[in-house]
C-alpha cells in the first residue's frame, strides 16, 4: 500500500487501491439484465448512482465490521478505535442512501462523493484493511443469511437496549449496518462481516468496555410516550432539537444524536423481527428527550457557539456539500454525513404527519447549522464517560 500522503480532495476514488480493485463488478447482480431496476439485495441499478451507492455501502459495512474487531478505545490512536471506526463506516453507508434520494439533483451527487471519499482517504485503516494483504472481511466467501445476522444482532442489543448508552449508539450503529446489508446483494453478507457487526453491539451491551449508562436519574415518563408511532417519535426528536437554546463544543454530540437515535429506532422497527427491540429503545430515547428538556446545555460549560458553518441548506442542495466541512470535528468523525441524513429523513416523516405535528422546520435547520459550526475538539468523545449534571437528577 503506498505510504504517500493522501491525494488531493478531488478525484479521491483512487485512494483505496486494493478495496477499489475488489469492488470491480460490485452491483453486478447475478442474472440481472443490463438496465434492471434492482438487484438481489434491493439496490437500484437503473443508473450509475446505484452502482456508486453500492460501492459505498460495501466499503461502509466492511469498515464497520473491521471496527467491531477493534478495542473501543485505542490508547494514543483514537482513529483506530471501534467507536470512531464505526462512525466512518456509518458515514459511508448514510451517504450511499442520500445518493439514492430522488430529491438529489445529478449535479449535487459528485460533490457528495467528493466529501465522503475525502473522509475515507484520511482513514485507510478501516476502508482498505489494516495491512498490505487483503483481510478476511474483504476476501471471505462464506455467506451468512441476513436473517441469521438480524437474530444475532437482536440478541446482542436486547441486553441493554432499554438504556441510553453512549448517545444511543447501541441502536444507531447496528441499525445502519443491517440496513446496508439489506440493500447489498446476499453474497456480500459474509461471516467476517456478520461477526464484526455483532461485535459492535457487544461494545455497548453493558458487558463490553463501554457500557456506561446516561441519564441514570432521569425518568422516561418526563417525555410523552411514542407508542410505536414513527411520526410521534420523529416529532419528539425534532421538537427537542429545535428547542435547544445553546450549542457548546463539548456537547455537540449530545445534541445531534437525539436525531440519529430517533432515526435509528424508526429504521430498526422496519427490520423483520426487530419491532419489540425498537419499542424498548423508545424508552431510552424518551429519557434522552427528557434530559434535553431539563437542561438544554446538558450541563456543559464553555463558550456558546455562533453560526459559522456557511450553509443552512439540506443535503439535497449542492451548497451543503460545497461548504468547507473538513475543518470541523463534525466532518472529521463522520457526523456531517449521518446527521444530515437523519435530519431530512425525520423532517420528511414529520411533514407526512401534517400540520398537527407542529415541527418548526426552520428552527431545526437553524440548529443543525449551529451543530455544524462547532470548533474541532481534540477529544470528541471524552465527555461521554461521565453523564452530564442534568442526567444525575
Amino acid at each position: 500500500k503506498p505510504q504517500a500522503p493522501p491525494p488531493a480532495r478531488r478525484g479521491l476514488r483512487g485512494a483505496f487501491p486494493r478495496a477499489r480493485g475488489a469492488l470491480r463488478g460490485v452491483g453486478e447482480c447475478s442474472g440481472a439484465r443490463r438496465g434492471a431496476a434492482a438487484c438481489e439485495g434491493g439496490m437500484p441499478r437503473s443508473n450509475r448512482w446505484g452502482a456508486e451507492a453500492e460501492q459505498l455501502l460495501l466499503l461502509g459495512v466492511r469498515a464497520m465490521a473491521r471496527a467491531g474487531a477493534q478495542p473501543y478505545d485505542v490508547a494514543g490512536d483514537m482513529d483506530k478505535s471501534a467507536n470512531v471506526g464505526s462512525h466512518f463506516g456509518a458515514a459511508a453507508c448514510s451517504t450511499a442512501e442520500m445518493l439514492l434520494d430522488a430529491a438529489v439533483a445529478p449535479d449535487v451527487k459528485p460533490a457528495m462523493l467528493r466529501e465522503i471519499y475525502a473522509l475515507m482517504a484520511k482513514h485507510p485503516f478501516f476502508f482498505d484493511g489494516s495491512s498490505d494483504e487483503a483481510d478476511e472481511v474483504e476476501t471471505s466467501t462464506e455467506v451468512v443469511p441476513l436473517q441469521d445476522v438480524i437474530d444475532r444482532v437482536r440478541e446482542a442489543m436486547e441486553a441493554n437496549v432499554d438504556n441510553l448508552v453512549v448517545l444511543g449508539h447501541n441502536v444507531i450503529f447496528p441499525t445502519i449496518a443491517l440496513k446496508a446489508l439489506s440493500l447489498l446483494p446476499p453474497h456480500r453478507c459474509t461471516a467476517p462481516v456478520a461477526a464484526g457487526i455483532v461485535s459492535i453491539c457487544h461494545h455497548y451491551d453493558g458487558e463490553g468496555p463501554f457500557g456506561a449508562l446516561m441519564g441514570a436519574g432521569v425518568s422516561a415518563s418526563a417525555a410523552a410516550a411514542y407508542g410505536g408511532d414513527d411520526v410521534a417519535l420523529a416529532a419528539a426528536a425534532l421538537g427537542a432539537f429545535a428547542a435547544l437554546e445553546e450549542f457548546r463544543p463539548r456537547t455537540l454530540g449530545l445534541h445531534g444524536h437525539i436525531l440519529t437515535m430517533a432515526h435509528g429506532i424508526i429504521r430498526l422497527r422496519s427490520i423483520p423481527g426487530m419491532a419489540d427491540v425498537a419499542s424498548r429503545a423508545e424508552e431510552a430515547h424518551r429519557k434522552y428527550v427528557a434530559m434535553a428538556s431539563m437542561d438544554p446545555s446538558f450541563g456543559s460549560t464553555g463558550p456558546t457557539l455562533s453560526l459559522s458553518f456557511p450553509s443552512g441548506e439540506p443535503y439535497t442542495e449542492k451548497a451543503y456539500w460545497d461548504a468547507d466541512h473538513s475543518s470541523l470535528s463534525s466532518w472529521a468523525v463522520g457526523h456531517s454525513f449521518k446527521y444530515a441524513h437523519s435530519v431530512e429523513s425525520l423532517l420528511a416523516l414529520a411533514a407526512a404527519g401534517g400540520e398537527a405535528v407542529g415541527v418548526d422546520a426552520a428552527r431545526v435547520r437553524r440548529n443543525f447549522q449551529l451543530l455544524l459550526s462547532g470548533e474541532p475538539s481534540p477529544l470528541p468523545y471524552s465527555f461521554v464517560a461521565s453523564p452530564p449534571a442534568a442526567a444525575e437528577g
